[in-house]
């Protein structure tokens, strides 16, 4: 289902070792093969210039940053540039869901997750940022609004 996507760089930012080790193999079980996980946000920031994803997949509630301050830097790092992030929670609240789509976030899911969800909106997702890369490579520029 990803296959077309293998090579694209997956970010994976959860503080609980059990769900980047999860979300590592589903990811690469469909197709990708280039999925990098961290459990420490501070690392997560550090890893953008190493790694450059493609998409992020990232956990609110973790110690030393929280996914709003790592979603923050995602956001300044990208400087405009179409970087999806899949935001991952428990917290279902409304509140949570917009201060996590205010901040930047393209799509919210919660835990637990549905696998089958994910993998198609990280597709989803891929292609979207693929059409974006394909516009910018041909010198057109989309507006975007993060």
């Amino acid at each position: 289902m990803l296959q077309a996507h293998a090579d694209a760089k997956v970010l994976v930012v959860d503080d609980h070792e059990d769900n980047v080790m999860l979300l590592h193999r589903l990811l690469s079980r469909y197709g990708m093969n280039a999925v990098r996980t961290v459990t420490d946000p501070r690392e997560a920031v550090d890893q953008l210039d190493r790694f450059d994803p493609d998409i992020v997949l990232l956990d609110l509630y973790m110690p030393y940053i929280d996914g709003f301050g790592v979603l923050h830097r995602l956001r300044e790092w990208a400087a405009g540039a179409y970087l999806p992030v899949i935001v991952l929670t428990s917290d279902s609240s409304p509140e949570t869901l917009r201060r996590a789509l205010d901040a930047g976030a393209t799509d919210f899911l919660t835990k637990p997750f549905n696998a089958t969800e994910i993998v198609i909106r990280v597709r989803n997702l891929l292609q979207t940022r693929s059409l974006y890369r394909t516009l910018f490579e041909h010198g057109l520029t989309v507006q975007l609004n993060t």
